[in-house]
C-alpha cells in the first residue's frame, strides 16, 4: 500500500458510547400537554437538557501501528 509513518494509529476496537456524541437530548421528565393538537398547535416537542453522556472532542484510543516502518529515508545511490 505504501509507507505508513505513523507510528500510533486509533485502535478499531475502541467505539465512542452510545449516545456520547449528541450534546443536548430532550428532557424525559417533560411529557406532551393533555389536549395538545398537533394539527393546531403543531409538533410538540420537549424542551432540551445537557447530555450527562456527552463526550465533547472524543477520540479513538491510540495503539502501536503494527505496519509502522520508521520514517522513510531515501536510499543512497552513488551519482
Amino acid at each position: 500500500e505504501g509507507w505508513d509513518e505513523r507510528p500510533f494509529i486509533d485502535d478499531p476496537e475502541d467505539k465512542m458510547p452510545e449516545g456520547a456524541d449528541v450534546a443536548e437530548i430532550p428532557d424525559p421528565s417533560y411529557k406532551q400537554p393533555e389536549g395538545w393538537d398537533p394539527e393546531q398547535d403543531g409538533d410538540w416537542e420537549a424542551p432540551l437538557m445537557a447530555n450527562p453522556k456527552y463526550i465533547p472532542n472524543w477520540k479513538a484510543k491510540q495503539i502501536p501501528n503494527p505496519g509502522y516502518q520508521g520514517q522513510f529515508k531515501p536510499p543512497r545511490i552513488p551519482n
